[in-house]
This record gives structure tokens, C-alpha cells and sequence, in this order.
């Protein structure tokens, strides 16, 4: 069983994370946050997590983190293109989806039969 200080360690590493995290993607944030009400901001960000977990420190060939690509397109496709909640998920997830870190069946029951189809 862990100490209760080698808890608090890893929850102020995983503050420090997220943190960093919400940091380098203000500007998706700041747009969800403008463009979608408290329950899809929430979705949104729930599915950002999935993303995030899934994905951890990956990075493209280039080295930049895995993330950068789903959420740069995610962007694309909320403040360009217009569309909506289920899409700006869907674009979160595939490279997760396609790599099998995610189980299809927990995005499914999550977010349900759009998001899913998109990604299909």
C-alpha cells in the first residue's frame, strides 16, 4: 500500500500534467469554452482525457506529442468548419482508436452511436 505522502506526490505530479497539459492547448480550450455549452465543454474534455491517457507521451515522427495532431484538428473543425460537439470528440480519439489504446465499446456507451460513426 502506498504512503499517503507517495499519494500526494503523484496527485500534484498529475495536477502539474494536467495543468501543462490545459496550458499548451488554451487556445482549443478558450474555443470549446466560447462555442459549446457546460455539458459539451465537459464531454469535450472528457474525451480529451481519454485522448490523453491513451496517447501519454507519444510522439509523431517529427517529435512532437501524438495529442498535437488530434487536438490541432480539433480546433480545425470547431472554429473553421463549424461542426459540432460529437465531431470535435471524434477527432479527438481516432489515432487512439486506430492504435487500439481505446476500447471502442466505453467510446461507444460515453458518447454513443454519432461519435461513433464518425470514427468508424
Amino acid at each position: 500500500m502506498e504512503s499517503l505522502t507517495a499519494c500526494r506526490q503523484q496527485d500534484t505530479i498529475r495536477i502539474m500534467e494536467d495543468n501543462t497539459l490545459r496550458e499548451r492547448y488554451s487556445r482549443f480550450f478558450d474555443l470549446v469554452g466560447r462555442t459549446f455549452s457546460p455539458l459539451s465543454v465537459g464531454m469535450i474534455g472528457d474525451a480529451f482525457d481519454m485522448a490523453t491517457g491513451a496517447l501519454g507521451n507519444m510522439a509523431r515522427y517529427d517529435g512532437s506529442p501524438l495529442l498535437d495532431h488530434s487536438v490541432n484538428t480539433a480546433e480545425i473543425v470547431v472554429g473553421e468548419i463549424g461542426r459540432g460537439r460529437n465531431s470535435t470528440i471524434a477527432t479527438l480519439l481516432p489515432d487512439a482508436v486506430r492504435m487500439g489504446l481505446l476500447d471502442v465499446n466505453e467510446i461507444e456507451k460515453r458518447y454513443g452511436d454519432p461519435v461513433m460513426s464518425i470514427l468508424e
